[in-house]
């Protein structure tokens, strides 16, 4: 508590001590699985151009410095966090809405800030520090109270010839398609032949349950992809998931080798540019 109260003390005066600039920016990158903040604080100066502490008698560059280090860092963490609100989990849940109804949530999803996101801080002017703060999108699935039975893939009788294809990528620039934490692929009755229920969990902790690309030479050139992947397109989407046809959904299916590809979360979809990045 003694310690929690101290940080909670140095972010509140390092505060008063530094100016915000308008540098600071946000910016998700579904393709690389991050999202990442980028600030700037300067230390506020007196009229001989020294670092204004007003609660201890030293003052000068390196500690001026030092002090900016501690809030850039803080605000990068803070800025990250809001952010991170906005990312959908599932069709219609979204992390806020965790955050406000699931307290052992909104603990664990605290913890997990405080180890996960990797920063780096530098001098920036005379008195002023930067901070480059990055974390991983997949890590939420660290903090999220899901089931993950491995559930046997969907089974059709109607297989075509078994193929073996190394992973999966649906082309669904034409649809509106969201990225998430945990997608789905349906079939055109509705089935969903591919989500979290179905793969290895510790895989999509690493690797994500559904990796982002803009264009086929980035999905072919992904390390998900592999030398023989299956290229299907969307038919439609539904609740911002892509929907296959049957004869896609069977093909994909009809090889033990090509649903252990699955089972590794080994699919992409490419979706529209404006859908896997941009600033906040």
């Amino acid at each position: 508590m003694k310690q929690k109260i101290a940080f909670l003390f140095l972010v509140g005066f390092s505060s008063a001590l530094f100016a915000y600039t308008n540098e600071n920016r946000v910016t998700f990158d579904w393709s690389k699985g991050v999202v990442k903040a980028h600030t700037i604080f300067s230390a506020k100066y007196d009229d001989d151009g020294i670092p204004v502490d007003y609660t201890k008698a030293e003052s000068g560059p390196a500690h001026g410095r030092n002090m900016a280090y501690e809030k850039a860092r803080s605000e990068a963490v803070e800025q990250i966090s809001w952010a991170l609100r906005s990312v959908e989990i599932e069709p219609g849940l979204y992390i806020k809405d965790l955050l406000e109804s699931d307290q052992s949530f909104a603990a664990k999803f605290g913890d997990l800030l405080s180890d996960r996101v990797k920063s780096s801080e530098h001098p920036h002017d005379y008195y002023g520090a930067r901070s480059d703060a990055q974390f991983k999108l997949n890590d939420l699935i660290r903090a999220l109270s899901y089931d993950y039975p491995e559930n046997p893939f969907p089974i059709n009788e109607k297989n075509p010839l078994a193929t073996e294809y190394t992973s999966l990528i649906i082309d669904a620039r034409d649809e509106d398609i969201s990225p998430m934490i945990f997608p789905s692929i349906y079939d055109e009755d509705g089935l969903e032949i591919y989500g979290r229920q179905f793969v290895k969990i510790s895989t999509a902790c690493k690797k994500g349950l559904v990796s982002y690309c803009i264009n086929e030479t980035e999905a072919k050139a992904h390390p998900k992809a592999g030398d023989h992947p299956y290229f299907a397109t969307a038919l439609r989407s539904s609740k911002h998931l892509p929907v296959i046809a049957h004869r896609d959904a069977r093909k994909i299916l009809s090889h033990k080798k090509t649903v252990e590809n699955l089972k590794q979360c080994r699919v992409i979809f490419i979706i529209r540019k404006k859908s896997v990045s941009g600033a906040l």
